[in-house]
């Protein structure tokens, strides 16, 4: 029991990590590019996360 819950703190560490990197990373590229659209944004926010990650 002590396990699963150590593996669901640690994974809800990780989303949460993750939540809070996609929202600065998009919030500064919506400044960076204003007339890109939510998509774009989305798609960029996504490439420079999973680059970082590497």
């Amino acid at each position: 029991m002590d396990y699963k819950l150590y593996v669901y703190k640690k994974l809800k560490l990780a989303s949460d990590l993750f939540e809070l990197a996609f929202k600065i990373k998009s919030h500064q590229l919506r400044l960076k590019y204003p007339q890109a659209t939510f998509k774009e944004i989305k798609e960029m926010t996504l490439k420079l996360i999973e680059k970082g990650c590497r």
